[in-house]
């Protein structure tokens, strides 16, 4: 190989091995921590999970999901997870995963995140 053509061989080989689809690079699920002052709080999540706070929950990245959190003695808290679109969905469009990785990223959620990323509250005792 000449040496003029190096910079153009670094270029594609470069694109080939950064391409890759959301579904590969997040994959379909997202580890969500869930934390509370004070620790110990009963946490519920709209997709059937439940834990006591610290915990984390792995979800789907394509539904939405309601995480609720109480304790005794405290005012309960519902904290909304939504969706949005995650950074792995560009590469596949700049990179050449093209219409079959879109696809796939559609098809198993990948091209979602979920916000916020972290659940953290401080509850508040009832009156």
């Amino acid at each position: 190989m000449k040496l003029k053509h190096a910079g153009q061989f670094f270029f594609i080989m470069a694109a080939l091995f950064m391409c890759g689809c959301a579904t590969i690079t997040t994959g379909r699920f997202q580890k969500v921590p869930v934390r509370s002052v004070p620790d110990g709080a009963q946490v519920r999540v709209s997709s059937g999970y439940q834990g006591v706070t610290p915990c984390v929950f792995n979800l789907q990245r394509n539904k939405k999901h309601v995480i609720e959190i109480s304790k005794k003695g405290y005012a309960p808290v519902q904290i909304p997870l939504n969706r949005s679109l995650c950074w792995g969905t560009g590469w596949n469009i700049l990179f050449g995963g093209g219409p079959v990785g879109l696809g796939v990223d559609m098809l198993t959620g990948a091209v979602c995140k979920l916000v916020p990323i972290a659940v953290s509250v401080d509850l508040t005792p009832e009156k």
